[in-house]
């Protein structure tokens, strides 16, 4: 496992974990002196992600763009070391990484959450307040997941976009397709999360970042 750190904007690191042939990253958003974790990686790297964001603030929480193994898998050790921390995630996707029932796509249910772990829906709270909190604005795209959620730093012009898409070659690619619920989906929710922001940066899990202009009719 090699662990990269580099910071795509004034408030936005990203932490790339290259596993062989994939890339697993986590970002850490500043806003004022608190930090906030956007995904926890799989269980074995949330530590250090946690000490890289405390090194640049207070861990104010952990938003997660939806509940696969490799984006919420360090959720139930983050959750023993701070319960007090806040836990954002759609709530569309609790009822698959709770291990209730397998993702739609998939045969395996996965228990990736633990029952005890409180998690705050994003549907149910202000979006406003989250905003102020935070400096994200919440976008809804599901597809890759029921729940897939987006986050956008106006003031920095970065789309954190989870698995919304991934990277090859500098251009941006669909999901990946044998992890995805609805690729049909996903892609809609792609095309038209840009008739609504103008990003200059697209930063995804697995891959490298893509600047803009970008011509998204490449995305096939």
């Amino acid at each position: 496992m090699i662990m990269k750190e580099k910071q795509i904007s004034e408030h936005i690191w990203k932490l790339e974990f290259n596993f062989y042939f994939l890339i697993i990253s986590i970002w850490l958003v500043k806003n004022n002196n608190n930090v906030f974790l956007i995904d926890t990686g799989i269980s074995k790297i949330w530590e250090i992600a946690c000490n890289s964001a405390s090194e640049k603030g207070n861990i104010r929480g952990v938003i997660l763009t939806h509940g696969h193994s490799d984006h919420a898998g360090g959720v139930n050790q983050i959750n023993a070391h701070n319960p007090e921390l806040p836990i954002f995630m759609d709530g569309r996707d609790y009822e698959y990484s709770s291990g209730e029932n397998p993702f739609p796509g998939r045969k395996k249910v996965e228990k990736i959450i633990s029952a005890e772990v409180p998690i705050i829906d994003l549907r149910k709270i202000n979006k406003n307040d989250f905003f102020e909190l935070t400096g994200l604005k919440i976008m809804y795209t599901p597809g890759h997941s029921p729940g897939h959620t987006v986050f956008y730093h106006d003031n920095d012009k970065v789309l954190i976009a989870g698995d919304l898409y991934t990277e090859k070659n500098g251009l941006l690619r669909p999901p990946m397709k044998q992890f995805t619920s609805d690729m049909p989906q996903a892609l809609l929710s792609g095309r038209q999360l840009f008739e609504k922001i103008d990003p200059k940066i697209i930063s995804v899990c697995h891959g490298k970042d893509v600047n803009v202009p970008f011509d998204f009719s490449k995305v096939v």
